[in-house]
């Protein structure tokens, strides 16, 4: 909408009986503001579909502005009035004929969002019309068409393909991007349709709008590891040197540290390497994210660092960003933590970080923690746990627990810390310190013996149900390392039985059964005062534990006798130990830098990365190349000038005249002054410059009377052409020139 339209979006409570009115007027100026007001309606979110009958009959207008707005708004809710917008299908028809590009783009626009089935031979000849149309917006618009018109009849796939493959060919970086999407949805492993194409697509790729350069890596990525050999593999190896200065140069140890040694790839494959490292400095993220994930998936390990700096740069953005650059970077540092430990400070928490943020970069800290870095790490993470924020103690804790089941040599530290924690006054930082103890208990219970009795000691203190509950099943499962605690923390819970939560009271019914199994003499009385308890509580849980504890271990006329044989395994069985992982370890089986791993589940429409094939493919089918030219044509059209349609060779001849006149004088042949003679020459020039001065006025001042006169001539005129420029100027300040033209004025004003 053009500038200062923003008033319609601060009309409130527009009625709708108002804009059917305006409608209904023959005046096109009326007309206008209702669209504009209904286009206002619809961006704010307001249903405006019953307006849809007054707006299609608009379509026949002939004001560009105005009709521009009634097809928005038809496409808009074309899908959902499908019957009221075929009423109006020869319009549209027309539009594709007509003299602005625009409105023939729309057209088409319109005429694919009509989801019925027997229009779509029409939708296909209009697609057909529109891919051979001279601008090249509108030639996008037909690939944009294309996935519709698949996804209403897919049995038109190879008719639609072979105008795929027409568009593939295009020169023109506005249109590439389109077609290899149209490509995507209609044939996205049909490879050889992409063959002649790759070596453009490649060389055009940082001339594409933003969101086709992210369509074509995309696509791209995928076709790399289908088509070349893995850059992973330890047959991979570097450019052998012929040099000794090379050689020299690789056992420089300012070298040492270099990322960029070169592998013996497939020269294709480097130039894709080579032709998308540019947009590592794009202003889009998510240019710079399909990047990263092009080098992480494609690129040889050492060349991968490449893109550490640029992730980090998208680290700082704002938060919603930051969160998904995290989360490809946690993926990223699971797999290749190397990429990222010598920046671990990077991803040290600020206080202004949302939660979502605090926790993914903890969840990369702990990615990053190797016998280099891991004292640094955990410095920090022992602050955070003292921080006020509850969720963010809670997530230090779990990455403390990781931290020691995955590095022996800090264990110790973390176990101190965690029981420094268990003391705390709040719930969710004792509970979770407690289950993190635990977790590390199952690890290796015979080096943390000790640990089970400071529990018990602590039993009393300890009032967090969650935390109550750990610490009895670590007294229970681990009572032959100290038997002496079992019997009388079971003492402890049966005074208490009545006024425990239903979790705490189903771990001391657990317990009680683990004691008797083995001790059954000297807590026979208390066990089975703990179970009469149980036995009336006011929860069901609690009461059928209880009655399944009396039948297997108190009840001799059981008709289950075979249950009571089996008590011991049922009971006292070994358990495997708990797997600390992280709630983001699944997202490493997603590519990176997709909606799948932003979400961590399995998208509609996602595919898997293929693997990498075991045999190197045929490389002469890249050589087949599509014979459509070798220069861009960068946007809505392609400026030539004489400027720069110049032989190059008469540039340098000139040079090289110039230099051949040096050298001449060079061999003696120039004339060298002395200093004295140069200053005379000034003098004379200086004089003879004022004589020329004074005696070209007389002539300005006839030349001045000429010129007037000429003046006024070429203003009448440039007033003629400025009107016929103003009708036109919406479909010249987008319309692409014809070949063979010249635009020196605006290279001028370039310049």
């Amino acid at each position: 909408m053009l500038a200062g339209d923003s008033q319609f979006f601060q009309v409130q409570n527009t009625k709708l009986e108002v804009i059917r009115k305006q409608l209904d007027t023959d005046n096109n100026k009326e007309k206008l503001i209702a669209m504009k007001k209904l286009v206002a309606m619809i961006s704010k979110g307001k249903d405006c579909e019953e307006m849809f009958p007054y707006v299609v009959k608009n379509v026949v207008c002939k004001q560009l502005e105005l009709k521009k707005l009634v097809y928005m708004y038809v496409i808009h809710y074309a899908e959902k009035q499908q019957d009221e917008a075929l009423l109006a299908i020869n319009n549209f028809q027309k539009g594709l004929g007509d003299k602005n590009q625009f409105i023939r783009a729309l057209a088409l626009r319109v005429m694919s969002s009509i989801r019925v089935f027997d229009i779509i031979q029409i939708i296909v000849l209009a697609i057909k019309k529109c891919a051979g149309d001279v601008s090249p917006y509108v030639r996008k618009a037909a690939c944009l068409a294309i996935p519709k018109a698949y996804s209403l009849n897919n049995e038109l796939k190879d008719e639609l393909q072979e105008i795929v493959e027409k568009l593939l060919g295009d020169n023109n970086t506005m249109v590439l991007g389109a077609a290899v999407f149209a490509y995507q949805e209609l044939c996205p492993n049909d490879w050889n349709l992409l063959h002649p194409h790759y070596r453009k697509l490649c060389k055009f790729l940082v001339d594409c709008d933003e969101w086709g350069q992210v369509t074509i890596m995309s696509t791209l990525l995928r076709y790399g590891r289908t088509q070349f050999v893995s850059p992973f593999v330890e047959t991979s190896h570097q450019k052998q040197q012929f040099y000794s200065d090379d050689e020299e140069e690789d056992n420089d140890p300012l070298n040492a540290n270099s990322n960029t040694a070169e592998f013996d790839l497939d020269p294709d494959h480097r130039l894709l390497l080579r032709s998308a490292q540019p947009l590592l400095k794009a202003r889009n993220s998510s240019v710079v994210l399909a990047v990263a994930a092009l080098y992480f998936h494609l690129a040889p390990p050492l060349e991968a660092s490449k893109i550490v700096t640029p992730l980090l740069r998208l680290a700082q953005l704002e938060r919603e960003t930051q969160y998904i650059v995290l989360c490809n970077i946690a993926t990223m540092a699971k797999e290749r933590p190397e990429l990222f430990t010598s920046h671990v400070k990077e991803f040290f928490i600020h206080s202004t970080d949302p939660f979502f943020v605090k926790n993914m970069k903890l969840e990369v800290l702990s990615l990053l923690a190797t016998d280099s870095t891991v004292h640094v790490i955990l410095k920090e993470l022992r602050t955070y746990m003292r921080f006020p924020d509850q969720k963010l103690v809670a997530a230090a804790i779990q990455c403390v627990g990781r931290l020691a089941t995955e590095l022996p040599e800090v264990t110790e530290t973390c176990v101190n810390s965690l029981m420094s924690m268990v003391m705390s006054q709040d719930e969710i930082v004792v509970a979770q310190s407690v289950i993190v103890v635990r977790n590390l208990l199952q690890q290796n219970p015979q080096e943390y013996k000790r640990i089970i009795g400071q529990m018990a000691i602590l039993l009393e203190q300890v009032q967090v149900s969650v935390a109550r509950a750990s610490i009895i099943w670590m007294i229970g499962e681990y009572y032959r390392l100290i038997p002496e605690v079992g019997a009388d923390a079971l003492r402890l819970l049966a005074k208490s039985f009545g006024e425990e939560s239903d979790l705490v009271k189903l771990q001391t019914i657990a317990l009680g059964a683990k004691l008797y199994l083995h001790e059954a003499e000297s807590i026979h009385l208390l066990f089975q005062y703990i179970v009469n308890l149980a036995r009336y509580d006011q929860s069901y849980d609690v009461r059928d534990r209880a009655r399944f504890i009396r039948t297997a271990l108190f009840d001799p006329k059981s008709k289950c006798p075979g249950l009571q044989q089996r008590a011991l395994e049922l009971f006292t069985s070994t358990k495997p130990p708990a797997q600390m992982n992280s709630q983001f370890h699944e997202r490493s089986r997603f590519q990176v830098a997709t909606l799948s791993h932003a979400v961590n589940h399995t998208v509609s429409g996602y595919e898997s990365l293929p693997d990498f094939p075991h045999d190197k493919p045929d490389t002469s089918v890249r050589n087949n190349t599509a014979d459509n030219g070798t220069e861009a044509d960068i946007g809505m059209g392609n400026i030539q000038s004489d400027l720069f349609n110049t032989d190059a060779a008469g540039f340098y001849d000139d040079e090289m005249g110039d230099d051949a006149d040096d050298d001449d004088g060079l061999n003696g042949s120039a004339d060298f002054s002395s200093g004295d003679d140069e200053e005379d020459s000034d003098q004379e020039e200086e004089e003879d410059d004022e004589q020329n001065f004074y005696s070209n006025d007389e002539d300005d001042e006839e030349e001045e009377e000429e010129e007037g006169e000429t003046e006024e001539e070429e203003e009448e005129e440039e007033e003629e052409e400025e009107e016929e420029e103003e009708e036109d100027d919406e479909e010249e300040a987008f319309a692409s020139p014809k070949k063979g033209s010249t635009s020196k004025q605006n290279l001028d004003s370039f310049f």
